[in-house]
């Protein structure tokens, strides 16, 4: 279920994972995430963002994203929540990903936060700090 490329990139199933050199941790969603699936994929977040220094960015393209378990969003939050995760931008106009969006962000504490349209405009808030 999991492709690991790199230290800092792996595949789960559809998903794609990769810590740039720039600490933004991008992230593609292609399909669901069951539970079974985000067992695995905390685990392997979990060790990429353990070697980083200092906090990272998050940009997740929920374009093509699906339906995912609770327990999945359960293991984001966390990760959010962690003091490793600066800003979340997420970005997409598929109507699943505003849902997804919408509930990540009313469950967060993480308060750095928002929904954009497009991935330009999203890098562009990652960028301004």
């Amino acid at each position: 279920m999991i492709n690991q490329i790199s230290d800092r990139e792996f595949w789960a199933g559809k998903h794609h994972y990769l810590i740039g050199d720039d600490n933004i941790f991008y992230v593609t969603l292609n399909g669901d995430a069951d539970d079974e699936m985000g067992i695995e994929i905390d685990r392997m977040i979990n060790r990429m963002v353990e070697d980083i220094d200092g906090e990272i960015d998050l940009l997740i393209d929920l374009n093509r994203a699906g339906k995912t378990s609770s327990r999945s969003r359960k293991f984001f939050k966390a990760f959010t929540e962690t003091g490793k995760c600066r800003k979340v931008a997420l970005f997409g106009m598929h109507p699943v990903s505003m849902v997804i969006a919408s509930f990540v962000m009313g469950v967060s504490r993480n308060n750095d936060m928002k929904f954009f349209k497009t991935r330009e405009d999203a890098m562009k808030w990652l960028r301004h700090t």
